[in-house]
């Protein structure tokens, strides 16, 4: 082969590898720009969502803390609403801060709610409020004057500033046991008023009737079976659940959240009901032995606690009897039960052929508030305050007349962080009790 067939050659087989090598690094250098344009828009959307996010978690955060801020402007400020009004603010002159407040009553506390709100983002805070024991209440005992001393036998413990009739206190010899101890009253004693101090209007007004006529437009579930098996739970950012029976009710479930039980005969509630927070209300209500829950019992007659049962804080037993009836209405306490909360009983039309009583037993224990505007027979131990017209002392033999036998009321084994209800005024200052979802 010529010398110059084999440079053609060659010069061929140059120019065909040449060709191939310039595509192949077209290629390549498409693919490689492909793949650093979709790191960089990766990295692009990352950093967008990075970013969206975290305003969404600084937006939410600001969400929760206008809510806190509303509920704080309550507890401050509560005659800023009205019950049962939703009222629109706007925080530090911001369309941005809007917030809607409102409170309702219950049973004898508040709730206090709070809705925070921005586009569609929304923050809801709802509080269980009371009010805080100030001076005017810190009193372990107030006993109408009478003319007729407080007489004190046995162990009986009577600890903090009394209010007592202008005879005082005296010992007394009862069921062979004179009065043990060294001091009668270990605290101020001052003069007792000839009427007891009567609670502000709104707990006077707050009774079945009214409850009946506020709630029942909510959602109501009328029910015919006594007894209620299924589990009840109910938000309180929603309407509240009414369940209502003209007949006797029975709970045997577990009932929890905004949820108002209502008969027009009787609630009974059996130790294996599983209750946090609800209110029940009937003429009667009859809680079974050995029960353990947190409820608020509102009866217009009476309210019946059986042996060993507790009550968790915050509960409440009220009676309040607002018509002429042709009985006692009572709140019984029976032996070894606790309740943490409010003992209240006021009977609203004076009869004198009735009076109404609050009995509580042996070894039975409450720490909070106990009042009536009419007579309690104390056998057990009331760490916190007691209101009465009078006392009675009822035993085997007898029924004695404004006398305490092994009975203990002392005001300094209350909690300082105590939050209960103001009986008298609405000027106490307000706390949260706790959060409710």
């Amino acid at each position: 082969m010529s010398q110059k067939n084999l440079l053609n050659k060659s010069n061929f087989w140059n120019n065909t590898f040449s060709g191939k090598v310039k595509s192949s690094t077209l290629i390549y250098s498409v693919f490689i720009s492909l793949f650093i344009l979709l790191i960089c828009g990766a990295l692009v959307l990352l950093s967008f969502f990075n970013r969206v996010y975290v305003e969404s978690i600084i937006k939410k955060d600001k969400l929760i803390y206008n809510a806190n801020s509303g509920i704080n402007l309550l507890i401050s400020n509560p005659e800023l609403v009205n019950y049962n009004e939703n009222k629109s603010v706007l925080l530090f002159d911001s369309k941005n801060d809007s917030i809607t407040i409102s409170k309702k009553k219950w049973g004898i506390f508040d709730v206090f709610y709070c809705k925070a709100f921005w586009k569609k983002n929304v923050v809801e805070k709802i509080a269980l409020t009371g009010s805080i024991l100030n001076e005017k209440d810190e009193i372990a005992l107030y006993v109408t004057n009478r003319n007729k001393p407080l007489y004190l036998c046995g162990k009986t413990i009577i600890k903090g500033k009394c209010y007592l009739p202008a005879d005082g206190v005296a010992r007394a010899y009862i069921e062979g046991m004179n009065f043990i101890g060294n001091k009668l009253v270990d605290g101020i004693i001052l003069k007792s008023a000839n009427i007891l101090p009567q609670p502000n209007k709104e707990i006077q007004e707050y009774n079945i009737s009214n409850i009946q006529k506020e709630y029942t437009k909510d959602s109501l579930i009328i029910i015919e079976k006594t007894i209620i098996t299924d589990s009840l739970k109910n938000s309180f950012t929603q309407k509240t659940l009414v369940v209502y029976s003209q007949n006797t009710i029975k709970l045997e479930n577990y009932s929890k959240g905004n949820i108002i039980v209502f008969s027009d005969k009787c609630v009974e509630i059996s130790k294996d009901s599983k209750i946090e927070d609800i209110i029940v209300c009937a003429p009667y209500i009859k809680i079974n032995k050995g029960f353990e829950g947190r409820l608020q019992a509102l009866s217009s007659d009476s309210i019946f606690v059986d042996e060993d049962c507790y009550l968790k804080y915050p509960s409440s037993l009220m009676v309040v009897n607002t018509k002429i009836c042709d009985k006692d209405p009572f709140i019984n306490i029976n032996e070894n039960s606790k309740i943490g909360g409010v003992v209240f009983m006021f009977k609203k039309v004076y009869q004198t052929n009735h009076n109404s009583y609050i009995y509580i037993s042996k070894n039975t224990k409450i720490n909070g508030q106990v009042y009536t505007n009419g007579i309690i027979d104390l056998k057990g131990s009331v760490f916190g305050s007691v209101y009465c017209d009078k006392f009675i002392l009822q035993t085997a033999a007898s029924v004695y007349d404004n006398h305490l036998l092994d009975a203990v009321i002392d005001l300094s084994k209350l909690s300082k962080h105590y939050v209960g209800a103001t009986f008298f005024t609405n000027e106490g200052k307000r706390k949260i009790i706790k959060w409710l979802y």
